[in-house]
């Protein structure tokens, strides 16, 4: 047949076939011939050749095996995923966390002068010391949705506790001098200043007084450091708990190792916590640290 064979849109079954097919515009295939039944042209197979039935689809069988395996993957592979969601937003409020109070205590240097020169010895009392201090330096840079002096429920949590699980006493509401607030962005300080003029120590609790209110799962350390200390610091303003060591020869600040952040095995005159559930004194006071060390990063070792 030379003629060629326009493509219709419509179709029969030939005779005896048992799967549907036209006659193409480029010709027959060996072994086809294209007859006309019941008005429409379709391919007809000779004698010595047969058609094998395609099946499309799957079997129930086949469907229920297949989401099965989805099930078991997705059972294996969700934990992590959600996991590491969970770290990386930690990451991203504690940097957001540490960005706003540093910027806060660095913009107070326009009407307070240089941090350098801060004194906070000159107060009577603790409460006048940290009270200034907000009133002076938080207050007018950082939005503040609730404030708490001395700190109550209201702001901080009563109980916090250590990666393995130890009740960390160190914060404690009610005590004067030791203030708290809530920020707009929805994480909590808890902070307090020293009588020698030094600086001062600032917990944040990402996630304000909710739970868990572990030590380096929502609640991370910071000290402020100041030069007018007996050793000079390497860096003034918001620093992490125990990123710096202080030299017993030199009477200097100098950087702890990754290691010794983590272990807390390092010089016990200013050694005073870990990130580590195994680590010594604290664990999880230093994971701040660890964080930054890692350059803005949980890695897989960190205690999660």
């Amino acid at each position: 047949m030379n003629k060629k064979i326009k493509r219709l849109k419509a179709f029969t079954l030939a005779e005896g076939g048992h799967s549907p097919l036209l006659c193409g515009d480029e010709g027959v295939a060996e072994g086809y011939s294209c007859v006309e039944t019941r008005g429409h042209k379709v391919l007809h197979a000779s004698k010595n050749m047969s058609f094998h039935i395609i099946k499309k689809g799957f079997t129930l069988a086949e469907v229920l095996i297949t989401l099965g395996v989805i099930g078991v993957v997705a059972a294996v592979t969700m934990p992590t995923l959600i996991q590491n969601y969970q770290k990386k937003q930690t990451v991203t409020q504690l940097k957001k966390a540490y960005s706003e109070l540093s910027q806060a205590i660095s913009m107070a240097q326009k009407d307070l002068g240089l941090m350098e020169d801060w004194d906070f010895a000159n107060f009577p009392t603790a409460a006048d010391r940290a009270q200034s201090f907000y009133d002076n330096v938080l207050k007018p840079n950082l939005k503040i949705a609730q404030y708490c002096a001395p700190s109550s429920g209201d702001c901080w949590t009563d109980d916090s506790f250590t990666l393995i699980g130890n009740k960390y006493t160190t914060l404690i509401n009610g005590t004067s001098g030791s203030n708290s607030f809530i920020t707009a962005s929805g994480y909590s300080v808890f902070y307090w200043l020293h009588g020698v003029g030094t600086g001062g120590w600032f917990f944040i609790d990402l996630n304000g007084p909710k739970k868990p209110n572990i030590l380096g799962k929502d609640i991370f350390v910071f000290k402020l450091n100041s030069t007018r200390a007996s050793y000079k610091a390497p860096k003034v303003g918001l620093i992490p708990s125990d990123m710096y060591r202080l030299d017993e020869e030199t009477n200097m600040l100098v950087p702890n190792s990754r290691d010794d952040i983590i272990t807390g095995n390092y010089s016990t005159a200013t050694g005073s916590g870990s990130c580590s559930k195994t680590g010594i004194r604290n664990q999880g006071l230093t994971c701040a640290a660890l964080i930054m060390v890692d350059g803005w990063e949980i890695k897989d070792d960190y205690p999660w």
